[in-house]
């Protein structure tokens, strides 16, 4: 990416990938961001962005002035890496800040690229105990002391154009349904709430009542609410793979809650968040 010095730059983060958040940062920079999923909130200047399948942030880039950058020494690495704790196992994604100065310079080829990362101290290390860096949409609610690292979450950005009660549903909602997303664990499969789905043994749009209660005593998912029958120490156990249908009333207003925070979450639990 290339930018021009003293300038203000918008970029728009996407989260395309298909399982893994990713943890985005640009050596030296901050990012303010502004929205989220295309609404509009109040800037909020931080470090890192942890962005998730789907999900999208625009932030503002104040870039350096001239005097502030070092001529030969230009390019600033963008990271992105996944949340894993052992290096070894993190997904990388890797692009390049670069500056176009007035100083005769090219922007740096592909022979170059391991030396510019090497050349500044990763995103795990930029953190300490004398600077704690901020990281927005932390999918827990704290990382460990030791990482030097403070969690903003969604929750806590506001509106820059904050919603008049008129314009809210006027109605009354039941206990939340929450779904929770998440792989359990190297080589299992997808789960929701802990339950690996498995279809009927016939579409249930053209079973007759009898045929219906006949399947949801076999086939259905039982105890939905209780995560701990089903957790992420045998995630493909019988029990857990199941026919995962939820009931809802008619005529209701239903609030639903996804989130994404981990295979072993308790329903209960995942309100809090």
């Amino acid at each position: 990416f290339t930018v021009l010095p003293d300038k203000q730059y918008r970029f728009r983060l996407v989260g395309a990938q298909g399982l893994f958040a990713y943890r985005v940062s640009i050596a030296g920079h901050k990012l303010k961001v502004f929205a989220m999923d295309g609404t509009l909130v109040k800037p909020r200047e931080v470090d890192f962005i942890i962005i998730h399948s789907g999900e999208r942030y625009d932030f503002l880039l104040e870039t350096k002035t001239e005097d502030e950058i070092s001529y030969g020494n230009n390019s600033f690495p963008i990271w992105g890496r996944t949340l894993e704790t052992s290096i070894p196992e993190a997904h990388y994604a890797e692009a390049i800040l670069y500056y176009e100065t007035s100083v005769e310079d090219s922007e740096p080829d592909s022979t170059e690229y391991e030396e510019i990362f090497n050349s500044y101290t990763s995103d795990d290390e930029r953190c300490t105990s004398d600077y704690n860096c901020s990281a927005l949409n932390c999918p827990f609610k704290n990382y460990p002391s030791s990482f030097y690292i403070n969690c903003i979450h969604v929750h806590q950005l506001e509106l820059l154009f904050p919603l008049e009660e008129s314009e809210l549903p006027d109605v009354e909602v039941d206990d939340p349904v929450i779904l929770n997303f998440a792989f359990g664990g190297s080589g299992a499969a997808a789960s929701i709430n802990a339950r690996t789905f498995v279809s009927p043994s016939s579409p249930l749009a053209v079973l007759n009542n009898s045929g219906l209660a006949d399947i949801e005593g076999k086939e259905f998912c039982a105890n939905l609410n209780v995560s701990s029958e089903c957790d992420n120490t045998n995630p493909v156990r019988p029990g857990c793979m199941c026919t995962h249908v939820q009931n809802i009333p008619y005529n209701r207003s239903i609030q639903m809650v996804f989130s994404a925070i981990g295979p072993d979450l308790d329903p209960g639990e995942a309100a809090n968040f």
